[in-house]
């Protein structure tokens, strides 16, 4: 019954970081603390995503990349 996954990219400024603590390496911290300034935004993503963490999954995003290719030219 799950509806999301996590995933995505993240994009940090350096004026973002300026207030957090250097010695922190745990992203949900750092994450819960830009949040809690109001310097956190998401994106919520609607279409599939590829994964390249395996060999078919590798092969799948590959044919899905030349298929946009092939599209575009």
């Amino acid at each position: 019954d799950m509806e999301y996954i996590d995933y995505g990219l993240s994009v940090l400024t350096a004026s973002a970081l300026a207030d957090t603590d250097a010695i922190a390496t745990d992203l949900s911290t750092l994450f819960t603390d830009l949040s809690e300034r109001g310097l956190l935004a998401g994106y919520e993503a609607v279409h599939r995503f590829y994964e390249i963490g395996t060999p078919p999954a590798l092969a799948e995003t590959d044919e899905f990349l030349h298929g946009l290719r092939v599209a575009g030219q």
